[in-house]
């Protein structure tokens, strides 16, 4: 944790130094009333549909993260790789890293949607895996970078609704759709992350530090392989058919400057 905080500090600090603000402030200092920002989400289907993945994606993460353990020790009886695993999964920052990357040939939704078939490749991998320590390591390596794809853009994707909700109402609300959408999707997916798992054990009837039921550990897997999965074909159906412009980003974009233009 030392090492990811010290990390994480000098981040942070090439971050601040290095960040040049290029947005002008077009709005001769006058604040946005709550009624004027609010019509910036009245028909804003890319930003419901962020929201919605956000939401989806911290239940995923945060199930991933509190029902390994389970797996891994019950399931798979190898409590020595809870550490390992626990350290592989943080590979997701390698998928990070591939993003600005990869955004310059293909699309947001493209990407996001390519990470969540990787993922679930990697999550069937480990499902498949037996006892083979080797193809649980290799699955959670490859799910994690895969994860990395989606993460990495999903504060990029809602940062790209502000424009459309413009482009549609008029308003440019920056501060309310990107708060309450990174507000919502962290609470609440949290939330739901940190309770799905406990009502699935007690379901199941676990009982801390003893020999599992069957009961039991099929509430583990469904946990921790299958409702990752499920979540990811979730975020795919989204994308799909939520994550609608009418028209490319770009043109809107365009339309903007002529409209600020005028």
């Amino acid at each position: 944790m030392i090492l990811f905080g010290a990390v994480g500090m000098v981040m942070f600090l090439i971050t601040f130094f290095n960040t040049k603000e290029r947005v002008q402030d077009r709005s001769g200092g006058k604040s946005l009333p709550l009624k004027e920002s609010v019509k910036s989400i009245k028909g804003n289907m890319p930003w419901i549909a962020g929201v919605l993945l956000g939401v989806v994606f911290f239940i995923m993460y945060v199930i991933k993260l509190s029902s390994g353990i389970y797996y891994i020790t019950y399931n798979l009886d190898k409590p020595d790789l809870v550490t390992t695993v626990n350290t592989l999964g943080s590979l997701t920052l390698i998928g990070i890293i591939f993003v600005p990357f990869l955004s310059k040939k293909y699309s947001k939704k493209t990407l996001i949607i390519s990470g969540m078939v990787i993922n679930i490749v990697g999550q069937l991998i480990i499902h498949f895996s037996g006892q083979s320590t080797a193809l649980v390591l290799t699955g959670t390596v490859i799910g994690a970078i895969g994860f990395g794809l989606p993460v990495g853009l999903l504060f990029a994707l809602i940062a790209d609704t502000v424009d459309y909700g413009e482009w549609k109402s008029g308003v440019r609300a920056q501060g309310l759709l990107a708060s309450t959408a990174s507000g919502i999707a962290i609470k609440l997916g949290s939330g739901l992350g940190g309770a799905i798992p406990a009502w699935l054990l007690a379901a199941g009837g676990y009982v801390a530090n003893q020999t599992q039921t069957s009961s039991a550990l099929q509430m583990i897997e469904i946990s921790f392989i299958w409702l990752p999965i499920i979540l990811s074909v979730l975020s795919i159906l989204i994308l799909v058919f939520l994550y609608k412009w009418e028209k490319p980003h770009h043109e809107i974009i365009a339309e903007l400057e002529v409209r600020r233009a005028q």
